[in-house]
């Protein structure tokens, strides 16, 4: 989003039954619900999607034995209705992933702090969960609406964006710790958003 020693019949009997098991075993894998099913193209977007969810999960331990940090976040832009929500939401789905969504209309509030702390509260739910090894992703729609350029900045504007990349900063991985917080944000303007967002 992973013990017998018998003899005689008893030893044939359980080779059937490991075989068996074996068996059942492949066909849940073969018969698994894949995101391709929902999603028709954006293979590559689907793989990168699932290996950012999934690999530090999976490679966790190779990752600390050869010094590997994982990128924490992918940036999907294009014309509206080509499919980013629903990628996103698929691929989540496939890995049994904790979803937490931040848009613009649930941030944006009319008093100084508290947009900031909604975003706070939003990587804390996420972070719950992955304490747990759960793969937890954090969804943030319309992003070039909570971190535009500089030169179209308002006050609010500039305290969410420093929040944002605050945030954003401390889920990267260290050389003793993989976090497993996966940050995807979408835009219709890529570019509408600040440039230093693709330096995470």
């Amino acid at each position: 989003m992973v013990s017998r020693n018998q003899k005689g019949d008893k030893e044939e009997s359980q080779g059937s039954t490991v075989s068996s098991s074996s068996s059942s075993n492949n066909n849940n894998n073969n018969n698994k619900w894949k995101a391709e099913e929902a999603i028709c193209g954006n293979k590559q977007a689907v793989e990168s999607l699932r290996e950012l969810i999934t690999f530090p999960l999976l490679y966790s331990e190779q990752a600390l034995k050869l010094g590997l940090k994982w990128p924490r976040g992918l940036l999907l832009y294009g014309p509206p209705g080509t499919g980013k929500t629903s990628l996103v939401r698929a691929v989540v789905q496939e890995c049994d992933a904790h979803l937490t969504v931040i848009s613009p209309h649930s941030v944006h509030k009319a008093h100084a702090g508290e947009s900031e702390k909604v975003l706070r509260e939003a990587f804390k739910e996420a972070s719950s969960h992955a304490i747990s090894r759960k793969p937890s992703v954090v969804f943030i729609d319309e992003i070039d609406a909570l971190c535009p350029r500089r030169d179209h900045r308002r006050e609010q504007d500039v305290r969410l964006a420093s929040q944002l990349f605050t945030l954003i900063a401390s889920n990267k991985p260290s050389s003793t710790s993989i976090p497993h917080v996966v940050v995807a944000a979408l835009t219709n303007r890529v570019d509408a958003i600040d440039p230093a967002l693709r330096a995470f």
